[in-house]
């Protein structure tokens, strides 16, 4: 969709300026399990022509995983496409966040970036635990049911009584809602695959949730 819309922008302005941005970030292989390597591709299109890959980076820190890329723009008004490669080590089961930030600078072989980003884009992912425990969708501390559901989650933190908070994302990382109630309805989106982040205390959950 991301990518049909920077088409739609080049055609209707004219203008490579609203060209350039991230069109889809994917995955290899698309359900890893722990014994897996990960490949994470990022799809990038600029407004000038060469686009060379200068540099990039990626970390990881728990279950987030954050990279950035800098490629070098000439001097040819015309779009450019490239695919930035990421390899990641197996990981823990788990559901995981990767954000990916693009950025661009002016001379070719040796540039640096503007002050201000590209583009950033971001998906949720989770690595499947080969054990057959299912860890998302039954966490020690936090129950979440009925899941799947079709309208009310309830959500019970076992031993805490303090203040928390629930965001719902959709795969592609993309908020929907905030609570802090521990109920909330999710009738009105479509069925498929969500994340809930619960924060509460000093601890941060991530929980699979399925709309049926």
């Amino acid at each position: 969709m991301k990518k049909i819309g920077i088409v739609l922008l080049c055609f209707f302005f004219m203008n490579f300026t609203y060209c350039q941005g991230i069109t889809n970030i994917s995955i290899s292989p698309p359900y890893p399990t722990e014994n897996d390597s990960i490949i994470i591709s990022v799809f990038q299109t600029y407004n000038s022509s060469g686009c060379p890959l200068y540099s990039k980076d990626i970390s990881i820190s728990n279950n987030e995983i954050v990279s950035s890329s800098l490629h070098c723009m000439g001097m040819l008004s015309a779009l450019c496409d490239e695919v930035d490669t990421f390899h990641l080590a197996p990981l823990n089961s788990g559901i995981y966040s990767y954000v990916h930030t693009m950025t661009s600078g002016f001379g070719m072989l040796d540039c640096t970036p503007g002050v201000v980003p590209d583009d950033v884009d971001s998906i949720f992912f989770e690595v499947i635990s080969l054990s057959g425990d299912d860890l998302i969708h039954n966490n020690k501390e936090i129950s979440i049911y009925p899941n799947p559901s079709s309208d009310i989650v309830n959500i019970d933190i076992d031993g805490y009584s303090g203040n928390f908070q629930i965001e719902l994302y959709d795969f592609k990382a993309k908020l929907l809602l905030t609570s802090t109630n521990n109920k909330i309805s999710i009738k009105d989106f479509p069925k498929g695959l969500y994340f809930m982040k619960i924060t509460y205390g000093n601890k941060e959950k991530k929980i699979k949730l399925t709309k049926n």
